[in-house]
Protein backbone atom coordinates (compact mmCIF):
# COMPACT_ATOMS: atom_id res chain seq x y z
CA UNK A 1 0.00 0.00 0.00
CA UNK A 2 3.01 2.30 1.23
CA UNK A 3 4.56 1.54 -2.57
CA UNK A 4 1.32 2.40 -4.42
CA UNK A 5 1.34 5.54 -2.62
CA UNK A 6 4.75 6.69 -3.26
CA UNK A 7 4.40 5.65 -6.96
CA UNK A 8 1.31 7.82 -7.56
CA UNK A 9 2.70 11.07 -5.48
CA UNK A 10 5.86 10.18 -7.51
CA UNK A 11 3.75 10.25 -10.84
CA UNK A 12 2.19 13.81 -9.70
CA UNK A 13 5.10 15.19 -9.20
CA UNK A 14 6.32 14.30 -12.71
CA UNK A 15 3.59 15.46 -14.40
CA UNK A 16 3.02 18.42 -12.23
CA UNK A 17 6.78 19.18 -13.15
CA UNK A 18 6.84 18.79 -16.65
CA UNK A 19 3.32 20.86 -16.69
CA UNK A 20 5.63 24.07 -15.05
CA UNK A 21 8.63 23.07 -17.41
CA UNK A 22 6.37 23.39 -20.08
CA UNK A 23 4.72 26.52 -19.50
CA UNK A 24 7.53 28.53 -18.31
CA UNK A 25 9.27 29.25 -21.75
CA UNK A 26 13.02 28.66 -21.86
CA UNK A 27 15.61 31.16 -22.78
CA UNK A 28 18.69 30.29 -25.10
CA UNK A 29 20.98 29.85 -22.56
CA UNK A 30 18.27 27.65 -20.35
CA UNK A 31 18.32 25.05 -24.04
CA UNK A 32 22.07 25.60 -24.32
CA UNK A 33 22.14 24.19 -20.34
CA UNK A 34 19.87 21.46 -20.86
CA UNK A 35 20.96 20.03 -24.03
CA UNK A 36 25.15 20.32 -22.47
CA UNK A 37 23.22 18.05 -19.43
CA UNK A 38 21.10 15.50 -21.55
CA UNK A 39 22.13 15.02 -25.38
CA UNK A 40 23.67 11.94 -25.79
CA UNK A 41 26.36 13.24 -28.07
CA UNK A 42 28.04 14.85 -24.63
CA UNK A 43 27.62 11.79 -22.47
CA UNK A 44 29.72 9.91 -25.12
CA UNK A 45 32.39 12.42 -25.29
CA UNK A 46 32.59 12.65 -21.15
CA UNK A 47 32.81 9.10 -21.29
CA UNK A 48 35.35 8.70 -24.32
CA UNK A 49 37.36 11.69 -21.72
CA UNK A 50 36.84 9.00 -18.27
CA UNK A 51 38.05 6.20 -21.03
CA UNK A 52 41.13 8.23 -21.76
CA UNK A 53 42.01 8.90 -18.20
CA UNK A 54 41.91 5.34 -16.41
CA UNK A 55 44.62 4.88 -19.36
CA UNK A 56 46.81 7.83 -17.84
CA UNK A 57 45.96 5.70 -14.73
CA UNK A 58 46.85 2.60 -15.99
CA UNK A 59 50.26 3.81 -17.55
CA UNK A 60 51.55 5.38 -13.99
CA UNK A 61 50.51 2.20 -12.41
CA UNK A 62 52.78 0.73 -13.66
CA UNK A 63 55.75 2.56 -11.53
CA UNK A 64 54.95 0.37 -8.46
CA UNK A 65 55.68 -3.02 -7.92
CA UNK A 66 53.41 -6.25 -8.56
CA UNK A 67 53.11 -8.46 -5.51
CA UNK A 68 50.72 -11.25 -5.60
CA UNK A 69 50.19 -13.80 -3.41
CA UNK A 70 49.30 -17.79 -4.43
CA UNK A 71 48.09 -20.92 -2.91
CA UNK A 72 48.41 -23.84 -5.13
CA UNK A 73 48.60 -27.87 -4.93
CA UNK A 74 50.03 -30.51 -6.91
CA UNK A 75 50.77 -34.16 -7.17
CA UNK A 76 54.38 -35.00 -9.42
CA UNK A 77 56.57 -38.12 -10.01
CA UNK A 78 60.00 -37.06 -11.73
CA UNK A 79 63.00 -39.38 -12.99
CA UNK A 80 65.80 -38.64 -10.91
CA UNK A 81 69.04 -37.47 -12.72
CA UNK A 82 71.61 -38.39 -10.49
CA UNK A 83 75.60 -39.58 -10.87
CA UNK A 84 75.86 -43.06 -10.89
CA UNK A 85 76.35 -44.62 -7.38
CA UNK A 86 74.61 -42.31 -5.82
CA UNK A 87 71.24 -44.25 -6.27
CA UNK A 88 70.62 -47.50 -6.73
CA UNK A 89 68.93 -49.14 -9.69
CA UNK A 90 64.98 -48.90 -9.30
CA UNK A 91 65.38 -46.41 -6.71
CA UNK A 92 65.93 -43.28 -9.37
CA UNK A 93 62.72 -42.11 -9.37
CA UNK A 94 60.69 -39.50 -7.15
CA UNK A 95 57.66 -39.00 -6.21
CA UNK A 96 54.94 -39.33 -6.42
CA UNK A 97 54.74 -36.44 -3.80
CA UNK A 98 51.90 -34.07 -2.70
CA UNK A 99 53.32 -30.65 -3.43
CA UNK A 100 51.34 -27.43 -1.42
CA UNK A 101 52.97 -24.30 -1.68
CA UNK A 102 51.81 -20.92 -0.67
CA UNK A 103 53.97 -17.71 -1.18
CA UNK A 104 54.11 -13.90 -1.73
CA UNK A 105 55.78 -12.65 -4.53
CA UNK A 106 56.59 -9.43 -5.52
CA UNK A 107 58.14 -7.65 -8.76
CA UNK A 108 59.33 -4.13 -9.57
CA UNK A 109 61.19 -2.73 -12.77
CA UNK A 110 64.65 -1.08 -11.65
CA UNK A 111 64.93 0.33 -15.19
CA UNK A 112 63.31 0.12 -18.51
CA UNK A 113 65.22 2.52 -20.78
CA UNK A 114 62.17 4.92 -20.50
CA UNK A 115 59.07 2.57 -21.42
CA UNK A 116 56.92 3.44 -18.50
CA UNK A 117 57.85 7.17 -18.89
CA UNK A 118 56.78 7.14 -22.64
CA UNK A 119 53.68 4.94 -22.15
CA UNK A 120 53.03 7.78 -19.73
CA UNK A 121 53.35 10.98 -21.53
CA UNK A 122 51.36 9.26 -24.78
CA UNK A 123 48.71 8.13 -22.73
CA UNK A 124 48.32 11.96 -21.34
CA UNK A 125 48.49 13.03 -24.85
CA UNK A 126 45.70 10.96 -25.96
CA UNK A 127 44.27 12.06 -22.37
CA UNK A 128 44.29 15.68 -23.26
CA UNK A 129 43.12 14.78 -26.83
CA UNK A 130 40.28 13.59 -25.76
CA UNK A 131 39.20 16.52 -23.71
CA UNK A 132 39.82 18.70 -26.77
CA UNK A 133 37.23 16.19 -28.57
CA UNK A 134 34.89 16.42 -25.64
CA UNK A 135 35.25 19.98 -26.17
CA UNK A 136 34.41 20.08 -29.85
CA UNK A 137 31.25 18.12 -29.11
CA UNK A 138 30.18 20.98 -27.04
CA UNK A 139 30.64 23.59 -29.06
CA UNK A 140 29.00 21.25 -31.73
CA UNK A 141 25.73 21.00 -29.76
CA UNK A 142 25.83 24.51 -28.66
CA UNK A 143 25.56 25.32 -32.43
CA UNK A 144 22.78 22.76 -33.25
CA UNK A 145 21.10 24.49 -29.83
CA UNK A 146 21.34 28.18 -31.57
CA UNK A 147 20.08 26.71 -34.99
CA UNK A 148 16.79 25.11 -33.51
CA UNK A 149 16.48 27.92 -31.27
CA UNK A 150 15.90 30.67 -34.28
CA UNK A 151 14.48 28.02 -36.58
CA UNK A 152 11.48 28.14 -33.82
CA UNK A 153 11.59 31.94 -33.88
CA UNK A 154 11.76 31.89 -37.07
CA UNK A 155 9.01 29.47 -37.47
CA UNK A 156 7.23 31.51 -34.52
CA UNK A 157 7.12 34.54 -36.52
CA UNK A 158 6.00 33.18 -39.95
CA UNK A 159 2.97 32.15 -37.69
CA UNK A 160 2.06 35.26 -36.86
CA UNK A 161 3.55 37.05 -40.59
CA UNK A 162 0.16 34.45 -41.92
CA UNK A 163 -2.14 35.56 -39.39
CA UNK A 164 -1.18 39.00 -40.74
CA UNK A 165 -2.00 37.92 -43.62
CA UNK A 166 -5.13 36.24 -43.10
CA UNK A 167 -6.03 39.85 -41.27
CA UNK A 168 -5.49 41.71 -44.32
CA UNK A 169 -7.21 39.18 -47.04
CA UNK A 170 -9.84 39.43 -45.44
CA UNK A 171 -9.76 42.79 -45.23
CA UNK A 172 -9.59 42.77 -49.11
CA UNK A 173 -12.57 40.52 -48.94
CA UNK A 174 -14.45 42.90 -47.52
CA UNK A 175 -13.13 45.84 -49.44
CA UNK A 176 -14.35 43.80 -52.35
CA UNK A 177 -17.61 42.84 -51.31
CA UNK A 178 -18.64 46.32 -50.31
CA UNK A 179 -17.94 47.22 -53.88
CA UNK A 180 -19.11 44.86 -55.55
CA UNK A 181 -22.69 45.82 -53.26
CA UNK A 182 -22.22 49.16 -54.55
CA UNK A 183 -22.58 47.82 -58.14
CA UNK A 184 -18.59 49.16 -58.47
CA UNK A 185 -16.89 45.76 -59.53
CA UNK A 186 -17.78 42.37 -60.83
CA UNK A 187 -18.64 38.99 -59.12
CA UNK A 188 -15.18 38.22 -60.24
CA UNK A 189 -13.36 40.64 -57.79
CA UNK A 190 -15.12 39.17 -55.25
CA UNK A 191 -14.21 35.67 -56.24
CA UNK A 192 -10.30 36.38 -56.38
CA UNK A 193 -10.25 38.15 -53.08
CA UNK A 194 -12.13 35.04 -52.15
CA UNK A 195 -9.11 32.51 -53.16
CA UNK A 196 -6.62 34.83 -52.15
CA UNK A 197 -8.18 34.46 -48.27
CA UNK A 198 -8.30 30.87 -48.20
CA UNK A 199 -4.43 30.62 -49.50
CA UNK A 200 -3.74 32.71 -46.91
CA UNK A 201 -5.53 30.43 -44.17
CA UNK A 202 -3.60 27.15 -46.00
CA UNK A 203 -0.63 28.71 -45.82
CA UNK A 204 -1.06 29.89 -41.89
CA UNK A 205 -1.69 25.90 -41.32
CA UNK A 206 1.79 25.45 -43.06
CA UNK A 207 3.14 27.58 -40.83
CA UNK A 208 2.04 25.95 -37.87
CA UNK A 209 3.44 22.51 -39.08
CA UNK A 210 6.37 24.17 -39.57
CA UNK A 211 6.53 25.43 -35.90
CA UNK A 212 5.88 21.92 -34.48
CA UNK A 213 8.57 20.55 -36.45
CA UNK A 214 11.00 23.19 -35.35
CA UNK A 215 9.71 22.88 -31.50
CA UNK A 216 10.47 18.90 -32.20
CA UNK A 217 13.99 19.63 -33.69
CA UNK A 218 14.45 21.97 -30.60
CA UNK A 219 13.36 19.24 -27.78
CA UNK A 220 15.90 16.78 -30.10
CA UNK A 221 18.95 19.18 -29.80
CA UNK A 222 18.39 19.50 -26.19
CA UNK A 223 18.16 15.80 -25.75
CA UNK A 224 14.46 15.91 -24.72
CA UNK A 225 11.35 13.93 -26.59
CA UNK A 226 10.36 15.59 -29.97
CA UNK A 227 6.93 15.93 -28.63
CA UNK A 228 7.63 17.07 -25.15
CA UNK A 229 5.89 20.62 -24.85
CA UNK A 230 7.92 23.49 -24.60
CA UNK A 231 7.82 27.21 -24.97
CA UNK A 232 11.05 29.78 -25.52
CA UNK A 233 11.36 33.06 -24.59
CA UNK A 234 12.12 36.18 -26.87
CA UNK A 235 14.26 38.82 -26.12
CA UNK A 236 16.47 41.56 -28.47
CA UNK A 237 19.03 39.65 -29.94
CA UNK A 238 21.68 42.07 -31.01
CA UNK A 239 24.33 41.52 -33.85
CA UNK A 240 27.62 43.77 -34.39
CA UNK A 241 28.67 44.87 -38.01
CA UNK A 242 31.21 42.33 -39.07
CA UNK A 243 33.38 45.09 -40.67
CA UNK A 244 34.01 45.91 -37.32
CA UNK A 245 35.49 42.74 -36.90
CA UNK A 246 39.05 41.85 -37.11
CA UNK A 247 39.25 39.12 -39.49
CA UNK A 248 42.96 38.64 -38.74
CA UNK A 249 42.79 38.50 -34.68
CA UNK A 250 39.73 35.96 -35.93
CA UNK A 251 42.02 33.60 -38.03
CA UNK A 252 44.85 33.13 -35.39
CA UNK A 253 42.33 32.85 -32.43
CA UNK A 254 41.13 29.91 -34.28
CA UNK A 255 44.64 28.58 -34.82
CA UNK A 256 44.49 28.87 -31.31
CA UNK A 257 41.25 28.08 -29.80
CA UNK A 258 39.68 25.16 -32.27
CA UNK A 259 39.26 22.04 -30.24
CA UNK A 260 40.22 20.11 -33.26
CA UNK A 261 43.48 21.43 -33.57
CA UNK A 262 44.17 21.35 -30.19
CA UNK A 263 43.39 17.14 -30.10
CA UNK A 264 45.44 17.06 -33.49
CA UNK A 265 48.32 18.18 -31.72
CA UNK A 266 47.75 16.05 -29.10
CA UNK A 267 47.54 13.19 -30.89
CA UNK A 268 50.94 14.42 -32.84
CA UNK A 269 53.14 14.47 -28.99
CA UNK A 270 51.27 11.00 -28.67
CA UNK A 271 52.43 9.44 -31.79
CA UNK A 272 56.13 10.76 -30.74
CA UNK A 273 55.97 9.09 -27.33
CA UNK A 274 55.63 6.12 -29.01
CA UNK A 275 58.43 5.94 -30.65
CA UNK A 276 60.21 5.88 -26.97
CA UNK A 277 58.11 3.27 -26.18
CA UNK A 278 59.16 0.90 -28.95
CA UNK A 279 62.89 2.62 -29.22
CA UNK A 280 63.35 0.79 -25.24
CA UNK A 281 62.32 -2.55 -26.80
CA UNK A 282 65.95 -2.65 -27.77
CA UNK A 283 67.36 -1.15 -24.76
CA UNK A 284 68.17 -3.58 -21.84
CA UNK A 285 65.58 -3.70 -18.68
CA UNK A 286 66.61 -4.02 -15.20
CA UNK A 287 63.96 -5.93 -12.80
CA UNK A 288 63.70 -7.03 -9.42
CA UNK A 289 61.96 -9.96 -7.92
CA UNK A 290 61.92 -11.71 -4.48
CA UNK A 291 58.95 -13.76 -2.92
CA UNK A 292 58.53 -15.84 0.32
CA UNK A 293 56.41 -18.85 1.56
CA UNK A 294 55.99 -22.53 2.58
CA UNK A 295 56.35 -25.37 0.52
CA UNK A 296 55.24 -28.77 2.21
CA UNK A 297 53.89 -32.06 1.38
CA UNK A 298 51.45 -31.55 3.87
CA UNK A 299 48.32 -29.46 3.71
CA UNK A 300 49.94 -26.73 5.56
CA UNK A 301 53.13 -26.76 4.56
CA UNK A 302 55.99 -25.57 7.14
CA UNK A 303 58.78 -25.55 4.87
CA UNK A 304 59.88 -21.89 4.33
CA UNK A 305 60.71 -21.60 0.14
CA UNK A 306 61.81 -17.85 -0.78
CA UNK A 307 64.07 -16.41 -3.00
CA UNK A 308 65.55 -12.12 -4.20
CA UNK A 309 67.05 -11.78 -7.15
CA UNK A 310 67.54 -9.00 -9.61
CA UNK A 311 67.63 -9.80 -13.47
CA UNK A 312 69.01 -8.13 -16.56
CA UNK A 313 67.08 -8.60 -20.21
CA UNK A 314 69.08 -7.82 -23.26
CA UNK A 315 67.17 -7.81 -26.72
CA UNK A 316 69.76 -9.44 -29.03
CA UNK A 317 68.07 -10.81 -32.26
CA UNK A 318 64.26 -10.38 -33.13
CA UNK A 319 64.87 -10.17 -36.89
CA UNK A 320 64.40 -6.39 -37.30
CA UNK A 321 61.27 -6.35 -35.91
CA UNK A 322 61.33 -3.41 -33.37
CA UNK A 323 63.77 -1.38 -35.39
CA UNK A 324 60.67 -1.66 -38.05
CA UNK A 325 58.13 -1.07 -35.22
CA UNK A 326 60.66 2.45 -34.64
CA UNK A 327 60.49 3.39 -38.56
CA UNK A 328 56.89 3.16 -38.38
CA UNK A 329 56.63 5.43 -35.57
CA UNK A 330 58.13 7.75 -37.12
CA UNK A 331 55.83 7.71 -40.52
CA UNK A 332 52.78 7.57 -38.20
CA UNK A 333 54.27 11.06 -36.33
CA UNK A 334 54.62 12.74 -39.53
CA UNK A 335 51.11 11.55 -41.14
CA UNK A 336 49.64 12.85 -38.17
CA UNK A 337 51.45 16.11 -38.64
CA UNK A 338 50.19 16.49 -41.97
CA UNK A 339 46.96 15.51 -41.28
CA UNK A 340 47.10 19.00 -38.44
CA UNK A 341 48.57 21.00 -41.31
CA UNK A 342 45.57 19.88 -43.08
CA UNK A 343 43.43 20.75 -40.34
CA UNK A 344 44.96 24.01 -40.03
CA UNK A 345 43.95 25.25 -43.79
CA UNK A 346 40.84 23.91 -43.71
CA UNK A 347 39.85 25.85 -40.30
CA UNK A 348 41.44 29.03 -41.95
CA UNK A 349 39.37 28.78 -45.12
CA UNK A 350 36.09 27.30 -42.80
CA UNK A 351 36.64 31.06 -40.54
CA UNK A 352 36.98 32.67 -44.47
CA UNK A 353 33.88 31.63 -45.75
CA UNK A 354 31.49 31.87 -42.00
CA UNK A 355 33.12 35.66 -42.27
CA UNK A 356 32.28 36.28 -45.83
CA UNK A 357 28.53 34.92 -45.13
CA UNK A 358 27.92 36.86 -41.87
CA UNK A 359 28.65 40.30 -44.39
CA UNK A 360 26.47 38.70 -46.90
CA UNK A 361 23.69 37.83 -44.27
CA UNK A 362 24.33 41.41 -43.14
CA UNK A 363 23.72 43.04 -46.16
CA UNK A 364 20.56 40.82 -46.81
CA UNK A 365 19.10 42.11 -44.07
CA UNK A 366 19.71 45.49 -44.60
CA UNK A 367 18.49 45.13 -47.83
CA UNK A 368 15.30 42.82 -46.85
CA UNK A 369 14.49 45.82 -44.63
CA UNK A 370 14.45 48.14 -47.46
CA UNK A 371 12.20 46.15 -49.45
CA UNK A 372 9.48 45.49 -47.16
CA UNK A 373 9.15 48.85 -46.56
CA UNK A 374 8.84 49.88 -49.72
CA UNK A 375 6.51 46.51 -50.45
CA UNK A 376 3.88 48.00 -47.56
CA UNK A 377 4.29 51.28 -49.02
CA UNK A 378 3.48 50.12 -52.86
CA UNK A 379 0.02 48.23 -50.50
CA UNK A 380 -1.32 50.89 -49.17
CA UNK A 381 -1.12 53.09 -51.92
CA UNK A 382 -2.77 50.49 -54.29
CA UNK A 383 -5.62 49.44 -51.69
CA UNK A 384 -6.47 53.47 -51.49
CA UNK A 385 -6.55 53.22 -55.15
CA UNK A 386 -8.55 50.37 -55.04
CA UNK A 387 -10.94 51.93 -53.00
CA UNK A 388 -11.35 55.07 -54.80
CA UNK A 389 -11.74 52.80 -57.87
CA UNK A 390 -8.38 53.93 -59.74
CA UNK A 391 -7.05 50.10 -59.20
CA UNK A 392 -7.91 46.52 -60.16
CA UNK A 393 -8.36 43.71 -57.96
CA UNK A 394 -5.05 42.67 -60.11
CA UNK A 395 -3.18 45.00 -58.48
CA UNK A 396 -3.90 45.00 -55.07
CA UNK A 397 -3.58 40.89 -54.93
CA UNK A 398 -0.33 41.86 -56.26
CA UNK A 399 0.63 44.26 -53.66
CA UNK A 400 -0.25 42.16 -51.25
CA UNK A 401 1.86 39.19 -52.40
CA UNK A 402 5.12 41.52 -52.59
CA UNK A 403 4.37 42.43 -49.17
CA UNK A 404 3.85 38.74 -47.95
CA UNK A 405 7.17 37.68 -49.89
CA UNK A 406 8.59 41.12 -48.34
CA UNK A 407 7.99 40.42 -44.63
CA UNK A 408 9.41 36.41 -45.37
CA UNK A 409 12.10 37.43 -46.93
CA UNK A 410 12.70 40.25 -44.11
CA UNK A 411 11.87 37.25 -41.15
CA UNK A 412 14.46 34.68 -43.12
CA UNK A 413 16.98 36.95 -43.41
CA UNK A 414 16.94 38.40 -39.64
CA UNK A 415 17.59 34.91 -38.02
CA UNK A 416 20.00 33.68 -41.14
CA UNK A 417 22.09 36.87 -39.47
CA UNK A 418 21.96 35.48 -36.07
CA UNK A 419 22.86 31.96 -37.33
CA UNK A 420 25.80 33.12 -39.76
CA UNK A 421 27.42 35.48 -36.63
CA UNK A 422 27.33 31.68 -34.44
CA UNK A 423 28.74 30.18 -37.54
CA UNK A 424 31.69 32.46 -37.67
CA UNK A 425 31.82 32.43 -33.07
CA UNK A 426 32.00 28.60 -33.70
CA UNK A 427 34.88 28.85 -36.64
CA UNK A 428 37.10 31.15 -34.90
CA UNK A 429 37.02 29.26 -31.77
CA UNK A 430 34.66 31.73 -29.21
CA UNK A 431 32.06 28.97 -28.39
Amino acid sequence: MDLSRTTIITAFLAILTQQVFAQTPMSLEDCIQVALQNNPASNYAKQSELSALEDVRIAKGKFFPEVGFRFGYRRWESHAFLPEGFVRPGLDTIGPVNEWRTNLRGQYTIFDSGQRSSELNSAKSQYAASQQESLETRSDIIYNVHAAYYDVLAAEDDLALSKTRISRSQDHFRIASDRKEAGDVPQADVTRARVDLSSAELNSVSAEGALRIALGNLNQAMGRMPQEPLQIAHSEISIPDPAATDVQQSLDNALQKRPEIQAAQKRVEAKQNQIGIYRSDILPKVRAEAGYGWLDEEFFPKDQDWYVGVSLDVPLLDGGTRRHRIAKSKVEVSREQAQLDQLKLAVQQEVWSAYSRWIEAHQSLETSRSRQEQAEESLRLTKARYEEGAGTINDLLDAELSLDQADTGLNTARYHLYLARVAFLLASGEI
